[in-house]
C-alpha cells in the first residue's frame, strides 16, 4: 500500500483526547498504524500491535515512531476515545483510499466490510 503525505494530512484535524502526560505515542502514528494494519487484514487490537512490530521499518517511512509500537490496549483506548464526528471523516477517507487500492488490485471484496466492522467494533467496545 502506498501511503502519501497528502493522505496522512487528512487526519491532522483529529483532536487527541489524551491528557498531555499520557501522550507517549503520537496520535497520527497510532492512526496510521491502525489503518495500515486493518487494511492489511488485522482483525483486532492485538493483531494491530503485532502488525506494527512486524512492519515497523515500513511504518517509519511515513512517521518516526520514536516511542516504538504502542501496546494493543493503548491502541484500543486511544482509537475508541476519538470523537464520533472526526471518526466519520476518517472512515470516509479510509473508504475512498481502500476503494482505490482495491480497484488497482482488481478485486473489491472484503476490505470495505472489514473496515466498517472494525470501526463498528471500536464503538461497541466504547459504548458497551
Amino acid at each position: 500500500m502506498l501511503m502519501t503525505a497528502t493522505f496522512l494530512k487528512h487526519f491532522d484535524s483529529i483532536a487527541d483526547p489524551r491528557i498531555e502526560r499520557c501522550k507517549k505515542h503520537n496520535l497520527l502514528e497510532i492512526i496510521l498504524l491502525a489503518i495500515s494494519a486493518v487494511m492489511s487484514g488485522s482483525e483486532g487490537w492485538e493483531d494491530i500491535e503485532n502488525f506494527g512490530h512486524l512492519k515497523l521499518d515500513w511504518l517509519r517511512q511515513y512517521r518516526p515512531f520514536k516511542a516504538g509500537i504502542p501496546r494493543h490496549d493503548t491502541i484500543a483506548r486511544v482509537i475508541c476515545r476519538l470523537k464520533a464526528d472526526e471518526i466519520e471523516i476518517a472512515k470516509l477517507i479510509v473508504k475512498q483510499k481502500a476503494d482505490y487500492i482495491l480497484a488497482l488490485k482488481g478485486h473489491h471484496s472484503g476490505l470495505q466490510g472489514e473496515l466498517e466492522a472494525w470501526w463498528h467494533k471500536c464503538w461497541l467496545i466504547k459504548v458497551g
